[in-house]
């Protein structure tokens, strides 16, 4: 079922006879932004597989596309959404034609907008509208008349605490609009239901965002029992702040195994192990850097100057991580590669510089009196 809408929801949109004004937040009433988003929502072209599965954090651009722009929107945007349950204009993506590849078939706007609403709602309501929308119609709008008198926060909560695929989107949405229900919600998810690899990295990362006993407690019991090591980085990654000596040696021992395709674990790895402050984590970098690919070398060279304000005056405040950084990126300054993706992971655009010039690039962001 969501095969249909593979790689369609989240991409920029294209260049077409019917271009669309930028919508502009403070020219614009906001129910007249939602019709707009709408209206662009033809424009979506193939691009990231879903929306569930794009991380916001790593491809900024795919943020402002009309598809996130609505689903941010919540239950604002949830009657024009149904009343797009009839908009059956085709999209510039294609349907996937299960492993074979894209199939001729145009995914409809009906389709895109039902996505956004399993989206914001955490439920599933098929993969598209079909022959149909009259059906389709009436199982959302039975949806929205229970949750509507409810609010979003309280729907919010129940996604997070059920086993829907969007707890994790859900989790960091109500982080925004009740932060206090986040924790009690993911602990009741967790006693409930077994971490698995789709959602629970995401609820990690947001419960990562709490300073307090209980979000570490979570996370410090998902880094101890979890053997899947997304799940691992994930819980590393909210604990590196307050208790970076608990994870150092198992991030150590996960950088050592990165395999080649491993690119986006070592980007959160190499983030981890900056961001742990210790020296031995970014030696334990150094030393695996040769043998890992021209994209994972992008990826550690390229994050090293997030750790330190160059406004301080005093790069690191630990004179042999300073040390252990700069050594790290002197022995890249003869690196001629190239990453492949650095695009859509780093944010810079066209062609992606040699790891060498970057290499360069940080070393006087990390000393800007030299």
């Amino acid at each position: 079922m969501i095969s249909l809408l593979v790689a369609a929801l989240l991409g920029q949109p294209i260049a077409s006879a019917s271009t669309h004004a930028p919508a502009t937040r403070t020219e614009l009433p906001q129910d007249d932004r939602i019709r707009q988003w709408i209206a662009q929502l033809e424009d979506l072209s193939n691009g990231w597989v879903f929306l569930r599965t794009v991380d916001d954090s790593r491809s900024p651009k795919l943020r402002f596309s009309p598809a996130h722009k609505l689903a941010d929107l919540g239950f604002t945007a949830v009657p024009r959404l149904i009343e797009t349950l009839r908009d059956t204009r085709p999209t510039h993506a294609y349907e996937m034609n299960g492993s074979s590849g894209w199939s001729s078939n145009r995914i409809r706007v009906q389709d895109v907008a039902l996505r956004i609403l399993s989206r914001i709602s955490g439920q599933s309501f098929g993969g598209h509208v079909g022959d149909d929308p009259a059906k389709t119609i009436n199982l959302v709008s039975n949806w929205w008349l229970r949750v509507r008198p409810l609010g979003e926060v309280a729907s919010l909560e129940e996604i997070v605490r059920s086993d829907s695929p969007e707890s994790a989107y859900a989790a960091a949405r109500l982080r925004r609009l009740a932060p206090e229900s986040v924790v009690p919600a993911v602990r009741s998810h967790f006693v409930h239901f077994a971490l698995n690899d789709e959602t629970g990295p995401g609820l990690l990362t947001t419960i990562g965002t709490f300073d307090e006993p209980d979000a570490r407690d979570i996370l410090l019991a998902a880094f101890q029992s979890c053997s899947s090591s997304r799940l691992r980085i994930a819980a590393a990654g909210g604990l590196v702040k307050s208790d970076p000596d608990a994870v150092l040696d198992t991030m150590i021992a996960q950088i050592k195994a990165a395999g080649p395709f491993d690119s986006l674990q070592v980007l959160d790895i190499a983030r981890i192990l900056y961001g742990s402050g210790r020296a031995r984590g970014v030696r334990a970098l150094d030393d695996c850097i040769g043998r890992l690919s021209a994209d994972q070398r992008t990826i550690i060279v390229a994050t090293a100057s997030q750790f330190f304000s160059p406004s301080s005056g005093d790069a690191f405040p630990q004179s042999d991580f300073q040390s252990a950084v700069t050594t790290l990126l002197k022995s890249e300054l003869s690196d001629k590669g190239r990453a492949s993706w650095y695009e859509p992971i780093l944010g810079i655009p066209k062609l992606p510089p040699r790891i060498c010039d970057l290499a360069k690039l940080e070393l006087d962001r990390l000393n800007p009196q030299k």
